[in-house]
């Protein structure tokens, strides 16, 4: 009995070492070719690929799949069963993924991936702006009813001293800086650094309560819109209703889409958390979440760009023509942008990966 076992053993193992060398000796040839392919994808591109290339490439693959699939089942030796594992890996990386060079997956984002977020998530897109604007509808309606509210909800100085008791000149110099251009302009940069600050703080905000079931989300962004329907009021009563929408579109068009793309986030992943559908919780909020991140990411960006457009362009351009035609043409620029992505698809097959 032991002299069996003692000799069998050493037998079996034999066996295999043997399989392991002609199963090798006879794919490795295909291996290496396919490992060459992989290598001109990873410096060139699949565009480095001729035709017959690219046809070897899909079919070496599949040939490699199914040599880790023959050498699972008849137990080869775990070094080939690990080189198939990687060769495969490295293979379906490059086949369904974009190569990993240097500023390719930036660029991606930028141009496909971003757009299509914002398009995947309209609905809850929908439902920052729809909550923005009642909460600046509110706040007109609430100044006309009862001036005591501008005081009980802002303060006893509204708005750095532009409240209903300014008369039609001063409000006017207010939004139409006197003085020359360097003048206007002084202290810009430290100006924009403060806004930034400041409103992508309020985009991260709305983005993070979200995680609450949205409910703060949206109440962060109707408080927003009374605040902008109570400013509002305030200029329209004097006659400068126009003014001030030219004066708030420079800077306001890119930066309060940025607060609806910020909002928007928050309400995505409080949704993933209020209805997860027939995915766990967790499993719809890791869905969600991801998403939801890339936006608020443009959110920021959108935020760095319009506080610099706020801190100079605002001070620098005193006509209200040009305001409103930089403002809404910018406003124009980013709707394109982000309709790259594919409205006609998030609003029909909702089939945006």
């Amino acid at each position: 009995m032991s002299d069996s076992t003692n000799h069998g053993a050493p037998s079996g193992h034999l066996g295999l070492d043997l399989k392991s060398v002609q199963f090798r000796k006879e794919r490795e040839p295909q291996w290496q070719e396919l490992e060459r392919l992989m290598t001109t994808v990873e410096k060139q591109g699949l565009q480095g690929l001729s035709f017959e290339e690219s046809l070897a490439f899909a079919t070496l693959y599949r040939k490699a799949l199914s040599s880790l699939s023959v050498a699972r089942g008849i137990s080869l030796d775990r070094g080939v069963q690990s080189y198939l594992e990687a060769l495969a890996a490295r293979a379906y990386s490059l086949m369904y993924t974009r190569p990993n060079r240097p500023g390719v997956a930036t660029i991606d984002f930028f141009m496909r991936g971003l757009p299509r977020a914002v398009c995947a998530m309209w609905p809850s897109l929908l439902i920052a702006v729809l909550t923005f604007m009642l909460g600046a509808v509110f706040g007109f309606v609430l100044y006309h009813e009862d001036l005591g509210w501008l005081n009980a909800i802002v303060g006893s100085d509204p708005f750095g001293g532009r409240g209903p008791d300014q008369s039609y000149a001063t409000l006017r110099e207010s939004i139409y800086d006197p003085g020359g251009l360097a003048e206007r302009t002084q202290g810009w940069a430290s100006f924009a650094i403060s806004l930034m600050i400041n409103n992508v703080g309020v985009a991260l905000l709305a983005f993070s309560l979200g995680v609450a079931g949205a409910v703060p989300t949206l109440g962060l962004l109707f408080y927003n819109g009374l605040i902008i329907g109570l400013f509002y009021s305030v200029f329209h009563d004097k006659g400068l209703g126009l003014d001030i929408i030219a004066w708030l579109s420079i800077h306001g068009v890119t930066e309060i889409s940025a607060i609806f793309l910020g909002g928007a986030a928050g309400i995505h992943v409080g949704r993933g958390i209020l209805f997860p559908g027939r995915k766990s919780r967790a499993a719809r909020l890791r869905e969600n979440g991801r998403r939801a991140g890339e936006v608020a990411m443009g959110a920021v960006i959108m935020l760095i760009f319009a506080g610099i457009i706020e801190g100079y362009f605002r001070q620098a351009v005193n006509d209200l023509e040009w305001r409103l035609i930089i403002g809404w043409g910018l406003g124009a620029v980013v709707f394109a942008y982000f309709g790259t992505g594919g409205w006609w698809q998030a609003l029909g097959r909702r089939n945006t990966p």
